[in-house]
């Protein structure tokens, strides 16, 4: 008998996976290397002067667009990934500070910083300069950008309550629910949107920076770590804290204190710091130099434009490590695989769908980061083991940037060269979170020892094959586990492999799996069950055609009539077959 090997999965594909090798490969998308300019269209004549913050959004058509913050030209521009072109989206080229509400087209804005997306139409962008901080509110329902916090000028002094006083600088922001974290010099600030009615109401404070509390941090030359009071004795940060970044599923707030990666847990409850991977004196590898801006991965990682050393960096947050992703150091604008690439003072970073965008500030463009491969992953491990199928837990190899996709089985009898490839894509479990997932082979043949091996697929390409996992199905009887309520029909145990004991009047022990119910001593699929006129349809019970009778169907009807009833044949004959009537001496006729 050939079975079929089948996968219970949420959603199934199949086609050829091909093998591609390839490892952070970084690539120009838009803006002419070390060329600056302000010139609108596809990657061939696209001008930027120095490009700083990026965010990804949703366009009205299903394409995927992205703001960028066109510092040195003093604009907001906005391209499409898919096409490649850019365009004008707010400014109007003029560095200045307009006050109170006005369109995108007629709002002049001084050195944008960043840009974040609280909705998919409002955003808060900062303008950072010696001249001018402040943070604007982008409506693009509307279409007309306000000033959010801050003026026309810049404090040295780091001013609480008042939403128009002057800001410390003024780099980026990201939300919590209805909070607005922005990162400044020396400071990180926190604004409660529902605090903010006026511009007098005292709805921001400092979170971390501005003043020194000796008792938390006795030495304002080094880094320290602990929890503060909002607003009061907070510590002063180590440095420039540019990069910020709120991870809203952990309730987590990442800044970059100059040299330092730091963190805020339970953001939401608490003003606590620790300080995740950095040194006083910044450092390369695996340090960071004056971090820009932060992204994050869908599993948690977090990867940043490391500006003084020329790099785009990951950090695992689990092993507490960094690598490089792109860059060499020395200072380029070379597209290509790590080791040949080069970047120049990146800025801004987005993570999405896959891939690292970035803007290259000093080459002035915009360029995206690909993944690699999967790593090789462990075999899949037995969970449980049936006659007919296998339970198994898969592991999610280790990727950065380009996550798995899904997942390719090869499952084959030991001894045989012939395979079946099993496509998996776990859906159920948050993907692609998930470290690991169950799911069950079936359609197996019992009492057989199979070969599985599994691999990882992500849009770059295949991992390598795992090491085979060897298990040997149970034994069973017709492709059910013993334990099954549907072994043998239900009529009978099975003892040894397909080796069904019939309960009493079901099959025949050892033959058959107990299916056929026996009717008179004969089996239910024999030609002459029920006299060869009906249906053994239980144990010696038979369902007659409608032309015969009795409990094996061995009695003809005539006309209708039971050729035992009295009636039969109008009482003066014998029905001797199907309307077949012997009459009496003295009568006549069919029936």
């Amino acid at each position: 008998m050939k079975y079929r090997w089948t996968l219970i999965i949420l959603f199934c594909i199949t086609y050829y996976i091909q093998n591609t090798m390839s490892v952070y490969r970084t690539t120009t998308i838009s803006g002419l290397d070390n060329d600056s300019g302000y010139e609108n269209g596809n990657e061939l004549v696209a001008k930027y002067n120095e490009p700083r913050g990026i965010a990804i959004i949703p366009g009205t058509n299903g394409e995927t667009l992205m703001l960028i913050a066109d510092s040195s030209n003093h604009r907001i521009r906005r391209l499409n990934i898919n096409t490649k072109v850019v365009e004008h989206y707010a400014g109007t080229g003029t560095p200045g500070y307009t006050t109170g509400t006005h369109d995108f087209d007629s709002v002049d804005i001084r050195n944008p910083t960043d840009i974040h997306p609280y909705t998919d139409s409002i955003y808060y962008v900062s303008e950072s300069s010696g001249t001018q901080s402040v943070i604007r509110k982008y409506d693009n329902g509307t279409r007309e950008a306000s000033t959010f916090m801050g003026d026309s000028t810049t404090n040295l002094i780091f001013l609480e309550g008042h939403l128009s006083r002057g800001l410390q600088f003024a780099y980026a922001s990201c939300t919590i629910g209805d909070v607005l974290y922005s990162s400044h010099l020396f400071a990180v600030k926190e604004t409660d949107f529902s605090d903010c009615v006026a511009d007098d109401q005292d709805c921001s404070r400092a979170a971390w920076g501005d003043s020194i509390d000796n008792t938390l941090c006795p030495n304002p030359t080094y880094i320290c770590d602990g929890c503060a009071t909002l607003g009061s004795n907070v510590p002063r940060a180590r440095g420039q804290v540019r990069g910020i970044h709120c991870d809203k599923e952990r309730d987590t707030v990442y800044f970059a204190d100059e040299f330092f990666l730091r963190r805020r847990t339970n953001a939401s409850t608490q003003n606590c710091y620790e300080t995740l991977i950095g040194r006083s004196d910044g450092g390369t590898d695996p340090y960071f130099k004056e971090i820009n801006q932060i992204t994050q991965d869908t599993e948690g990682n977090l990867i940043v434009t490391d500006a003084g050393n020329h790099y785009i960096k990951y950090y695992n947050i689990t092993s507490n490590s960094s690598i490089i992703l792109a860059g060499t150091g020395a200072i380029g604008g070379t597209d290509g695989e790590l080791g040949t690439s080069t970047v120049h003072n990146p800025y801004g970073i987005e993570y999405y769908n896959g891939r690292v965008y970035f803007s290259d500030n000093s080459r002035h463009t915009i360029r995206v980061l690909e993944g690699k491969v999967p790593d090789k992953p462990v075999p899949p491990v037995m969970i449980s083991i049936y006659a007919n199928k296998f339970e198994v837990r898969g592991y999610k190899p280790p990727t950065i940037i380009a996550p798995v996709e899904y997942y390719q089985f090869r499952v084959n009898l030991k001894g045989s060269a012939e395979y079946t490839y099993i496509n998996f894509t776990d859906v159920s479990t948050n993907y692609p979170i998930t470290q690991n997932f169950l799911m069950n082979i079936t359609g197996l043949e019992s009492g057989s020892t199979y070969e599985i091996r599994m691999k990882a697929v992500n849009y770059v390409g295949s991992s390598e094959w795992s090491d085979i996992l060897e298990e040997r199905t149970t034994f069973g009887c017709y492709g059910l586990d013993p334990s099954d309520g549907n072994v043998c029909s239900g009529h009978g145990n099975c003892t040894t492999n397909n080796f069904c004991e019939c309960d009493e009047n079901y099959g025949v022990t050892g033959q058959t799996n107990c299916s056929f119910a026996i009717c008179d001593g004969i089996l239910s699929n024999e030609t002459n069950v029920c006299s060869g006129h009906g249906e053994c349809i239980s144990p010696n019970t038979c369902a007659c055609n409608s032309s015969y009778h009795g409990t094996t169907c061995q009695f003809p009807r005539c006309y209708g009539i039971d050729s035992t009833n009295n009636s039969v044949c109008s009482g003066y004959g014998t029905c001797s077959g199907v309307d077949v009537c012997d009459c009496t001496t003295g009568y006549t006729g069919d029936q």
